[in-house]
């Protein structure tokens, strides 16, 4: 089966559940994507100061701060204007109730995945759509 590969893209991890936050780090970072990690939105927002450019935000939909994915993606987009946004929850009835107040652009995925589905997610959210029949 064929996987879609990363081409050097940035890409923000932020889980609080540190093993779920590296296996998604070792997966991108394997899959070609440059990867930053960060358990909770402040530590998030610090690592985007401090980035040059990130091109995907990769968020558990429940952060375990004050601050909310939604807040963390807004927040994002004010730094990174063009950013990308795939929000990932492995609760679907949180999921669910999350989506409906999801902003225009922002995608869901639900855990637990299958590599070849977050790769081919993830390249269709960078924008290159037929990722998603690849390998299919």
């Amino acid at each position: 089966m064929t996987i879609p590969r990363g081409h050097g893209e940035t890409v923000l991890v932020v889980a609080g559940d540190l093993d779920l936050r590296g296996l998604a780090a070792g997966l991108l970072g394997a899959l070609g994507y440059r990867v930053l990690q960060a358990g909770d939105g402040p530590s998030a927002l610090k690592e985007l100061q401090q980035a040059a450019s990130v091109d995907l935000l990769i968020t558990d939909v429940v952060l375990p701060d004050a601050m909310t994915a939604r807040e963390l993606a807004g927040e994002a987009r004010a730094l990174f204007p063009d950013l990308a946004v795939l929000y990932s929850s492995s609760d679907s009835d949180e999921a669910v109730r999350q989506v409906e107040r999801l902003e225009d652009g922002a995608e869901l995925i639900g855990r637990p995945c299958h590599t070849g589905d977050l790769a081919r997610r993830v390249r269709a959210v960078l924008g290159w759509p037929q990722a998603l029949n690849v390998g299919r």
